[in-house]
């Protein structure tokens, strides 16, 4: 349950930013997530992240999850100083908000929709290695099941505009298809992914209409 209730732990307060599907939703600066942890306090108690342990997050890469575990440490520092039923002072808000931050941007809620989805994202990516095509400018997943009720995987490919233009278009788009198919079963053979194909401007125009 670690990874689970971590996730929920270090974005509780960011709630509001963040949308359903995250690829509908731009991505966070620094200065939205620091506004965010402000305005409401509750991420920061005496159990806040006392579930961590650094075996539910193995998926990371290795520099991932040393400064994720360095994070945690520090932070645990601040709540040790908290009192139960007691609101935390300015300082210990202040001092844990630097922290917090860093673990959401590590996260990227705004690219991974829940917890599975950071771990299986985190795990195809990896698996892609040196064969993801440089045109592929990024990847949002989230999990869910599909219309017979069965565990499934959303994918959503951000390419370049170029690489859907001209001849090598619908090739590009099946090499995606059959990439991501092939590397989401290797990893997660449970779920069955779903791929969605959005260019850089398109993405531009749709996360631009979205409501502040």
């Amino acid at each position: 349950m670690s990874l689970q209730e971590v996730w929920g732990q270090v974005g509780a307060g960011i709630s509001s930013l963040l949308r359903t599907n995250a690829v509908d939703g731009p991505r966070l600066t620094p200065q939205q997530i620091e506004d965010a942890l402000r305005s409401r306090h509750d991420w920061l108690t005496v159990k806040s992240l006392s579930t961590f342990d650094p075996k539910d997050f193995q998926f990371l890469e290795s520099q991932q999850l040393t400064r994720l575990t360095e994070l945690v440490q520090e932070f645990r520092a601040v709540t040790a100083t908290l009192r139960r039923w007691v609101p935390a002072t300015e300082s210990q808000i202040e001092q844990a908000i630097p922290l917090v931050r860093e673990m959401i941007q590590l996260f990227e809620y705004d690219r991974y929709s829940d917890p599975e989805a950071l771990r299986i994202g985190k795990l195809i990516e990896r698996n892609l290695g040196p064969d993801r095509p440089k045109w592929l400018a990024d990847l949002y997943f989230k999990t869910g099941v599909d219309w017979m009720g069965n565990p499934s995987l959303r994918i959503w490919a951000i390419v370049e505009d170029e690489a859907l233009e001209g001849d090598d278009g619908q090739g590009n788009a099946r090499f995606l298809e059959t990439a991501l198919t092939e590397v989401t079963r290797e990893v997660e053979p449970e779920r069955w992914p779903f791929l969605g194909i959005r260019t850089v401007s398109e993405m531009i125009e749709i996360q631009e209409e979205q409501p502040a």
